[in-house]
């Protein structure tokens, strides 16, 4: 107990008679009158710099998704719209993969018949702000690794652009903008009645399409 008063006393004296002998901090050129040459510090700039990258989705429940099921097609043709809702900070490109390039059955075909048929597909992109894409290609452009978009079969509605996936960041149809606002984007699967030259052989036709997303600088 006895060193703790001690120590007590001589802080307080000590306080008391010290000499503050710590800087006084000045500006350039701004040095006191009568005080010598004085403490100066110069300061430079501090940059702090950050990013964020992208988020890019589909919005969550929000996916492209349904079946289409329709009996004698080739005479009355079908149409059919799927909404999907993106969920992207910045532009994104959307893609479409056929597995079949048509709508397809395999079967044993006589002479004069066929056993694919013909259809469009549709994209409709919608943004923030009123910003939109749209574009349509025949399905038979839509198999992985094809690089242009054939004569549109029954006008799925906008110009014909080449967006045969997988989406990446260059590849699919632009979205040139941020879509965080739930605005309903739309695939829509078309075929007028088959009018081609060989004639379908009878069975259940089936294609299988794969949209797909990515981020775009």
């Amino acid at each position: 107990m006895g060193a703790l008063v001690f120590g007590l006393i001589l802080y307080a004296a000590a306080s008391a008679n010290a000499q503050d002998i710590s800087p006084t901090v000045y500006a350039p050129g701004d040095i006191p009158p009568g005080s010598g040459a004085g403490t100066s510090i110069t300061l430079t700039p501090i940059y702090v710099r950050a990013s964020v990258g992208g988020r890019c989705g589909f919005a969550d429940g929000q996916l492209p998704d349904g079946t289409v099921s329709q009996p004698d097609f080739d005479v009355t043709g079908f149409d059919a719209t799927f909404n999907f809702v993106l969920d992207c900070s910045g532009p994104a490109r959307v893609a479409v993969v056929s597995s079949n390039g048509g709508l397809f059955q395999n079967a044993t075909l006589p002479t004069g018949y066929t056993n694919i048929a013909p259809y469009d597909v549709g994209l409709a992109l919608e943004g923030d702000s009123g910003v939109t894409a749209t574009a349509s290609c025949q399905a038979a452009s839509l198999i992985a690794g094809s690089t242009a978009c054939s004569t549109v079969y029954g006008g799925a509605g906008g110009p014909q652009t080449n967006f045969t996936g997988p989406a990446d960041e260059t590849t699919g149809l632009l979205l040139n903008g941020p879509s965080t606002s739930g605005a309903v984007s739309s695939i829509r699967v078309l075929a007028g009645p088959y009018n081609a030259g060989n004639v379908l052989v009878s069975g259940s036709y089936q294609d299988v399409l794969t949209v797909t997303l990515s981020a775009s600088p």
